[in-house]
């Protein structure tokens, strides 16, 4: 359907719109079923949908692989790190036992003796002092490697004229000064680290000095006083390997890196940490793997709808219909609008208006009081104030009209209307005739005789019996002439015409009476009925539409007759015949 356009102004938009937005709320049947189904649709999509997403969520979850087992990984990482540790361990008690015998060995004397070198004159040289100290102190400092010992080695009086070795002790003074001003200053951190590896290097290499200069020493004295070759007989085989240990344990033999003992123990810690290594490769890598299938699912499931409650679902559901079903009222109100108040008409069409808004509630219960009202018909309203001046508005103010036009696009509406005004001219005592051009509905005999039968009459206006002779169609008009009882003593005259040919008989029919109403149906009137009668338009509250009122309006200025107001029907719709 076109949208229908009207002229209005750019000042008036406002209430335009506003007129529009009423009459799309007074749509309740359009609203209620457009928002039913809307409710019903959205209820279904928020059922539906979440559980066709969670069932897809549901399938990438399960093709994800399951997540590996680190328990047996993190218990072969154990047992290497335990591995390590005591092959570690294995090492320390090594070095510590052999540290031990040459302590416990230097210190005896007996051990001593038997080592001791004859000098030139064949005398028994008494070990060197100084060599046992120096022995005791690099012992010392290997089973437990701190500066105060490698200070105590560089220290000794075996070493003191060694320039090399105070040079050395020199250096580790200087390093060890540093390493404490720097840990008062800021604490142990990367630059502590390294500073104290650099002072164990210098302190190895301090031993490693002592170690050769006692080797060397050893060396010299064991040539120069090398026992007879009888000597040897004298010992039994059995203690020969036990003594020759003691010797060099107590001459001060070190106990070399590339030994058998300490080549072993490195090479079990290298397979250890081989172990431990590989260990925590395979740990890391099915952590990692189970961490990005543990961040997969989480993003599968975050991608799931949440969980919705059913009563949030049910109020979001009205929400959206609601808002959906005003939303449809409101598109089809733009493209045909309707009469939305008084205002609207007045500045439709610039005439005046009559808004009837029904009897008050006092007045419908008083109506069945009267023996008079019971006998009226329904349609019949004396307690609404609008039909009143609807007739004051047409017969006053000396402008008085003898007859006039009911239209309406319902014909009971106009019907009710023209009856109604009808009565309120029979009431200020003029003679009215009803004409009821609907036929072959007779719509306004169907209202008045609904409950009472019809007063018929044969005699004319001035009550002879006589039959006209102006005409045989005047004289049928006068013969279809209904009397309806409208009140106490109260009646108007109807008639119905059935062709357009009985529009001058009607003219002459009209002379004998003061006020005609001629009610027009659905069809368009016939031009010859009343040209020059005044006009009265009969609307709806949010039913009629725009385009008919102004095209009426706009037929009734082109025939040249007067529109003398319009009457908004803003009650209850008229009850049909």
């Amino acid at each position: 359907m076109a949208t229908k356009t009207f002229a209005i102004p750019s000042a008036r938009r406002a209430a335009w719109m506003t007129a529009r937005a009423r009459n799309a709320a007074r749509r309740g049947g359009l609203v209620a079923s457009v928002g039913l189904l809307a409710v019903t649709a959205t209820l279904l999509l928020l059922v539906l949908l979440p559980r066709e997403v969670n069932r897809s969520v549901r399938a990438r979850v399960d093709a994800l692989p399951e997540p590996a087992d680190t328990t047996m990984l993190l218990a072969n990482v154990t047992g290497a790190l335990d591995r390590l540790r005591n092959a570690e361990a294995n090492l320390q008690s090594l070095r510590v036992a052999y540290a031990d015998r040459v302590a416990s060995a230097t210190a005896n004397p007996s051990a001593a003796n038997v080592s001791a070198p004859e000098t030139a004159s064949g005398q028994i040289a008494e070990p060197s002092e100084a060599r046992k100290e120096l022995m005791l102190r690099v012992a010392r400092a290997r089973s437990a490697p701190l500066v105060e010992n490698f200070r105590a080695v560089g220290d000794a009086d075996f070493l003191r004229n060694d320039a090399a070795v105070r040079v050395l002790l020199d250096s580790l003074n200087e390093v060890h000064r540093d390493r404490e001003a720097y840990a008062a200053l800021g604490g142990p951190d990367a630059r502590y680290a390294a500073m104290t590896a650099r002072l164990t290097t210098l302190g190895q290499r301090l031993l490693l000095m002592a170690e050769q200069r006692l080797t060397f020493h050893q060396g010299r004295t064991a040539t120069a006083s090398a026992p007879p070759a009888d000597s040897t007989a004298v010992v039994g085989n059995d203690s020969l390997p036990q003594r020759m240990d003691t010797t060099m344990l107590a001459q001060g033999v070190p106990f070399a890196g590339d030994s058998t003992l300490d080549r072993a123990a490195r090479a079990i810690i290298d397979s250890a940490k081989v172990k431990l290594l590989t260990a925590e490769q395979l740990l890391m890598a099915a952590r990692e793997t189970n961490a990005s299938i543990t961040r997969e699912r989480q993003r599968a499931v975050a991608g799931a709808p949440a969980r919705v409650p059913p009563f949030a679902m049910l109020l979001a559901s009205l929400v959206l219909g609601l808002a959906l079903g005003y939303g449809v009222a409101f598109y089809r109100e733009l493209q045909s609008p309707r009469i939305a108040d008084a205002a609207e008409v007045e500045r439709v069409i610039d005439t005046r208006v009559i808004v009837h808004t029904g009897p008050s509630q006092s007045a419908r219960q008083l109506r069945h009081r009267r023996e008079s009202d019971d006998a009226s018909a329904p349609v019949v309203d004396t307690a609404s104030e609008s039909y009143q001046l609807l007739h004051v508005t047409l017969t006053g103010f000396g402008d008085t009209s003898r007859e006039v036009q009911v239209f309406s696009n319902d014909a009971t509406l106009g019907a009710t209307v023209g009856v109604n005004l009808a009565v309120a001219a029979a009431r200020d005592s003029r003679s009215t005739l009803l004409v009821d051009t609907s036929a072959p509905h007779s719509t306004v005999a169907r209202l008045l005789h609904h409950t009472t039968p019809p007063l018929r009459r044969a005699t004319g206006s001035d009550g002879s019996s006589e039959a006209s002779t102006s005409g045989s169609m005047l004289s049928t008009l006068r013969a279809q002439l209904v009397r309806a009882r409208v009140g106490r003593n109260l009646t108007v005259d109807t008639v119905s015409l059935t062709s357009s040919e009985a529009a001058e008989a009607l003219r002459e029919l009209e002379n004998a009476y003061d006020f005609t109403v001629i009610v027009h149906g659905d069809a368009p009137p016939s031009p010859d009925i009343a040209p020059h009668a005044d006009v009265i338009l009969c609307v709806r509250v949010g039913v009629t539409r725009l385009d008919w009122i102004t095209t009426k309006a706009a037929e009734v200025r082109d025939r040249h007759q007067r529109l003398r107001a319009v009457l908004l029907w803003a009650a209850r719709a008229p009850a049909h015949a």
